[in-house]
């Protein structure tokens, strides 16, 4: 995390994207001190033990081997004093663990600002109920991938407010392996937000990379709109001979141009993308998308307009 800087003509403060993020943060009560922000930038090897130190505490709690308090008066039997002292020790150690769970998740998404332009990041502030309902989520977060994927929601959230829905939250935090699995496939297919298919082919032309009930089941995980419909979802492309239309994956890139001197509107078929499904694949990166894909399914439907020509690249 870069220091405070004044700018070379002395007018003012120049801060780093990453300080102007942390301000957003503060501005709701979001505090992290400095010099755990500080720690985790300049070694990773101590912020780790750190957080196993406080792991160690966390577990010292819990077996009642560290008192944070012990204020029994008022409670007279033996079981009853015992009993607070457990209900003591269990919201201790818990509420240590959101804590540090929720920290760790904030010093991440600085990771992805540090080296942006501060002119990048919105003046408009957080939304307070989008903010605590990311709060209660993310100190429950756990797994590895989970946070990643949340210090990614909050690093996008303090750049431009109401790009993630609070709906991504419970999405991710009750995701299985297998519903994971089934939108990373998906996700390969699409590009700029569009999933291409044939609806003169059986199963959309998609079936050879993801079954008809798996679309299905997608949609009713409320990612996409439309399975059963087959016409009426299409995107409209204007083309001029001045401009072209680019779709690019991982390994593939797509020029669509026209030779015409006026405009050439034409439709492309498409399954719509809820706005959910959208924010999801925001977090996750494509794996090259199956070269049969685009030949079996995006080729062909390119190739029916008229006055539209094409050009595939494989990277």
């Amino acid at each position: 995390m870069s220091d405070l800087k004044i700018k070379a003509d002395g007018s003012g403060v120049e801060v780093s994207a990453t300080e102007k993020g942390l301000s957003k943060l503060g501005s709701i009560g979001w505090y992290i001190s400095p010099e755990r922000m500080r720690k985790a930038y300049l070694s990773k090897a101590q912020a780790e033990k750190d957080v196993k130190d406080v792991e160690s505490e966390i577990a010292a709690y819990r077996e009642g081997t560290l008192v944070y308090f012990d204020q029994d008066k008022g409670f007279e039997t033996p079981f009853e004093k015992q009993l607070l002292r457990d209900a003591c020790r269990s919201v201790v150690a818990e509420e240590i663990k959101k804590q540090l769970n929720f920290q760790e998740i904030v010093i991440d998404s600085m990771k992805y600002l540090e080296n942006g332009d501060t002119n990048m990041i919105s003046d408009d502030p957080l939304d307070p109920d989008w903010a605590a309902s990311f709060r209660s989520y993310a100190s429950t977060a756990t797994k590895p991938q989970l946070k990643e994927q949340m210090a990614k929601i909050l690093a996008g959230e303090i750049q431009q407010p109401g790009t993630f829905s609070t709906r991504c939250f419970a999405f991710l935090q009750h995701l299985s392996t297998e519903e994971a699995l089934l939108i990373q496939s998906v996700r390969n297919l699409v590009s700029s937000n569009i999933l291409i298919v044939d609806r003169d082919q059986t199963g959309h032309g998609l079936n050879k990379f993801i079954s008809y009930t798996d679309l299905l089941e997608l949609e009713s995980m409320g990612l996409l709109v439309g399975v059963g419909s087959f016409s009426g979802n299409q995107i409209n492309l204007n083309l001029s001979k001045d401009s072209v239309v680019r779709m690019s994956w991982p390994n593939v890139d797509i020029t669509i141009s026209t030779e015409k001197e006026e405009i050439v509107k034409t439709q492309v078929p498409l399954i719509p993308l809820t706005r959910l499904a959208k924010n999801i694949f925001q977090l996750i990166d494509p794996d090259p998308v199956p070269i049969e894909y685009i030949e079996n399914v995006v080729v062909p439907v390119l190739e029916k307009p008229k006055d539209v020509s094409f050009k595939v690249v494989k990277l």
